[in-house]
């Protein structure tokens, strides 16, 4: 399964005034609905957007804060590809960038049947691209209900919802000016609400 992205590179943000190493990417509330409510929507097809954020430097690291994530209404979605003209992307993204005080850190899109992983053609695009930043939603079917819990070792999210999906969640960073791709720690406060509703539920 892979990303296709009808982009021209020099309408992207590389981000060039963020720090050149960011160790975590924190997923808020809003972020988080919106990611999944995209992914689920056109499920059994990929989906693709954007995320809006900023940065949050410190002494030690750096974070990506993600606020929000816009989805592309007019994508070209397939099982196992999505795609969007290079027009309506940069459209967008000027929209975003003169409403929004936030900035574009980068993109997402998913994954189906469980490939939780990006393709070498996601990490192809992503370097040509010059994103920074990519968060990856894999989905395939639930054999049971499970609490939402970070698997540190992967650096993956992991939950279901509605006891009939299985979510991982992953964030990905570009080495500044180099060609070299590596995962985020992920930081999400919200799940500690959901799982304690999945907790009343029982």
């Amino acid at each position: 399964m892979f990303l296709v992205k009808l982009i021209n590179p020099q309408i992207n943000n590389p981000l060039k005034t963020m720090p050149r190493k960011i160790s975590t990417a924190v997923i808020q509330e809003q972020a988080f609905v919106s990611l999944l409510t995209a992914a689920l929507e056109v499920y059994n097809k990929e989906t693709f957007g954007l995320l809006v954020g900023s940065v949050k430097e410190g002494r030690y690291k750096s974070q990506i804060i993600i606020k929000n994530a816009l989805t592309y209404q007019n994508a070209t979605r397939k099982e196992k590809e999505v795609s969007i003209w290079p027009s309506r992307d940069a459209r967008i993204r000027y929209v975003i960038n003169y409403l929004s005080g936030c900035k574009i850190i980068g993109e997402f899109h998913s994954h189906t049947y469980g490939v939780d992983h990006l393709t070498k053609h996601d990490i192809k695009d992503m370097i040509e691209d010059g994103e920074r930043f990519s968060l990856l939603i894999s989905i395939e079917p639930a054999e049971f209900a499970e609490k939402w819990f970070y698997d540190k070792k992967n650096k993956s999210l992991h939950g279901t919802v509605n006891d009939d999906y299985f979510i991982t969640i992953k964030v990905y960073a570009r080495e500044y000016d180099k060609k070299v791709v590596r995962k985020l720690k992920l930081e999400c406060p919200y799940i500690e609400k959901l799982n304690k509703e999945y907790e009343k539920s029982l």
